[in-house]
């Protein structure tokens, strides 16, 4: 069975995501409350992606065999990665930067190493990049995950992962793969547990989208009125508290998840198709966007100061992701099926 909207869904994340990373170019001024529920809305959109992968692996699991599986990422996630990866290390390399730099912290002695070093770590390469080691931890454990939302009192665990993430927070290292396992684990375990009770969560969602929609906005409210914060939550170690004791925006990203998916269900033909199509080359756009916005970074030589800057950033990030289609529509149409190997999609 298709759900277009779990399939939508992935449209409205690689947007949130490419925002997120467009956010570097401009220079927001204003610290009002309008600032910072515009911030809080446009990151941490990976808590919807982990949401979906659990879903989807879920809505697989019937035929799970766990070797077949690991190829299959390996081939369509891992050696897209290391191919996009290439040409930044290689850039480095020559110019002798970044990890390859020796008074860089993670510096290794040989070339091999620094290579090894930054492809498992993601981050060090480019920022988006920490995604793919953390979620390769997820491939690994599949098996017991799937152990795990088969136990009898799953019901009383995720309830508890989701407010241990709460508290975790998200490392300000994004290299830290053991923090940001724990932090979005439940978005993946929560995904997988709604696929399992699909049709009687939708209907439970769509019966009560007012009051949940009303709870969402309370939940945005409660955490920059009271709470004085934007957004996610980023500390240096597990359950430090530097910036702020608890994460409000985990527990708002898994709420509208599902009052998400509600509405993609009844969107428009012509925006249906649109989602549809961004959905489909999703991945791609995650491995390629970067690039694009360190062009943008090049071409505006700095940062752009602005005002409120809400247009400014959704323009751009629309621009940069439309300027990634024909990119990938280039390596699709000259590579055909191989082009997922390449890019991802």
């Amino acid at each position: 069975m298709f759900l277009k909207e779990v399939h939508r869904l992935r449209a409205i994340a690689i947007f949130i995501v490419v925002s997120t990373h467009c956010l570097p170019l401009f220079k927001m001024q204003g610290d009002g409350w309008a600032m910072a529920l515009f911030h809080s809305l446009i990151t941490n959109g990976t808590v919807y992606f982990m949401f979906i992968a659990g879903l989807l692996f879920e809505h697989q699991s019937v035929k799970f065999r766990f070797y077949p599986y690991l190829k299959k990422k390996l081939h369509y996630v891992i050696i897209p990665y290391v191919v996009v990866s290439m040409p930044v290390l290689l850039i480095d390399a020559i110019q002798g930067s970044g990890i390859f730099n020796p008074a860089d912290a993670h510096h290794w002695p040989t070339l091999f190493q620094n290579v090894v070093a930054a492809l498992l770590s993601g981050a060090i390469i480019e920022p988006p990049f920490w995604f793919i080691p953390m979620i390769a931890v997820f491939y690994l454990l599949a098996p017991a995950l799937l152990w795990i939302t088969r136990l009898r009192y799953f019901g009383i665990l995720l309830p508890v992962t989701v407010i241990l993430a709460s508290f975790s927070h998200r490392p300000t290292a994004l290299d830290h793969v053991w923090q940001s396992f724990p932090y979005f684990l439940p978005a993946y375990l929560y995904g997988m547990w709604f696929r399992t009770n699909y049709s009687r969560l939708i209907e439970w969602h769509t019966r009560w989208l007012p009051s949940l929609i009303v709870l969402a906005v309370g939940l945005r409210w409660f955490e920059i009125v009271i709470l004085h914060q934007n957004g996610v939550v980023f500390s240096q170690t597990l359950f430090s508290q530097e910036h702020s004791v608890i994460d409000i925006d985990v527990y708002f990203k898994l709420l509208t998840s599902g009052i998400f998916l509600v509405g993609l269900r009844h969107a428009g033909s012509l925006i249906g198709r649109v989602l549809d199509y961004l959905a489909e080359l999703s991945f791609g756009i995650f491995f390629l966007h970067i690039y694009v916005i360190v062009a943008f970074q090049h071409v505006l030589r700095g940062t752009i100061a602005v005002g409120f800057g809400a247009v400014f950033l959704l323009v751009t990030a629309s621009l940069v992701t439309v300027l990634c289609i024909p990119i990938l529509w280039s390596v699709r149409t000259g590579f055909g099926r191989n082009s997922r190997v390449l890019v991802g999609c």
